[in-house]
């Protein structure tokens, strides 16, 4: 059985830094294929889970500048506390800014554990975190067994530096020219996120008892990692779209032998109706299902052709975006697989 004790709604500052906790699972890691859904201000502030919902990635976010060493330790609390629990915990991050010089062995690590810290340093790290929660817990000095249960957390526990917004979109989609978009691009995408993210606050699990992670899906508090890649993969396909007319190099077997003024009106009258496939409103959920299912075609068939990415698509799908032809299929799968890179 689990309480969940803690929920909060935060100010601008600390709901970015939850979002990086987010995007650091999201794309950031070996293991970041694994992690399907993330729970939002459940468990933690963030955490991730696998598609059976049997082994959670847990991360605390603290966005507060000149964090000393005891401070962090009391930041440590609601990881620590749910590495004690009945659940399966199988990571524990802390994503904080650059601490001041003067408290790590290595200094320029983005990522470290407790034993980077220097000896004196971990000593008020221990001190702030066992404190903490003999306070919360109204719990005296004598509790018996924390002293092993805290040396196995640190012994376990990640610290994660704090990236800019910019670095980590660019991990989320492999895409060749994301060197050309501007900073203003990326930010836009991590706000869009940010907000995505905060509104599932409003919702309030304070008080609700699960005996599973799974059992949180009913209420609502999650993302899943397919559905933020597909958002940011359609703010670089419509970008795609409108910069010029040009023909994807997989395209160009489409185009052999054709009249040049031809040439020129079957891409616009493809962009013209992969454009109007994009903005209908009313047919939103049949796009993004088309533009995963396309994905997920190339990914399996990255040296595949488009008509070969083409027939393995759902033929409901297909239908459904009633707005696009064949033609103008084959082109979006085109400028898609013309951009995405699967070097990973």
């Amino acid at each position: 059985m689990y309480k969940i004790k803690y929920t909060e709604r935060n100010n601008k500052i600390a709901s970015e830094y939850e979002t990086r906790c987010l995007l650091y699972l999201l794309s950031m890691r070996k293991d970041s294929d694994k992690i399907s859904i993330f729970f939002v201000d459940c468990l933690n502030d963030l955490t991730g889970t696998n598609e059976d919902c049997n082994a959670l990635w847990d991360t605390q976010a603290k966005g507060v500048r000149s964090l000393n060493p005891t401070k962090i330790g009391e930041a440590l609390i609601t990881l620590f506390e749910n590495y004690i629990s009945e659940l399966n915990f199988i990571y524990s991050f802390l994503l904080i800014p650059k601490t001041n010089e003067g408290y790590l062995i290595n200094e320029t690590l983005k990522q470290y554990n407790y034993d980077n810290f220097l000896i004196t340093k971990k000593t008020n790290l221990r001190n702030g975190l066992r404190h903490e929660y003999l306070r919360r817990n109204n719990l005296d000095e004598t509790t018996p067994s924390l002293e092993e249960d805290i040396d196995d957390f640190l012994a376990k526990v990640i610290f994660v530096v704090a990236d800019n917004k910019e670095k980590y979109i660019r991990e989320i989609v492999q895409f060749r020219n994301k060197d050309s978009h501007t900073g203003t691009f990326y930010s836009s995408i991590f706000d869009e996120i940010r907000d995505k993210q905060s509104a599932l606050k409003n919702i309030n699990v304070e008080g609700v008892q699960i005996n599973q992670p799974s059992d949180l899906i009913g209420y609502n508090k999650y993302l899943k990692s397919n559905e933020i890649k597909l958002m940011v993969l359609n703010r670089f396909v419509g970008t795609e779209l409108f910069k010029n007319n040009s023909i994807p190099t997989t395209y160009i077997t489409e185009v052999i032998g054709m009249d040049p003024q031809d040439i020129s009106d079957l891409i616009q009258e493809n962009n013209t109706k992969i454009s109007r496939t994009l903005f209908n409103k009313n047919n939103k959920k049949s796009f993004w299902l088309l533009l995963e299912n396309i994905i997920h075609s190339i990914s399996k068939n990255p040296n595949g052709d488009i008509y070969l990415i083409y027939n393995n698509l759902n033929a409901d799908l297909i239908k459904r975006n009633y707005t696009m032809d064949k033609n103008s299929v084959l082109f979006f799968i085109s400028i898609i697989k013309n951009g995405i890179t699967y070097d990973n």
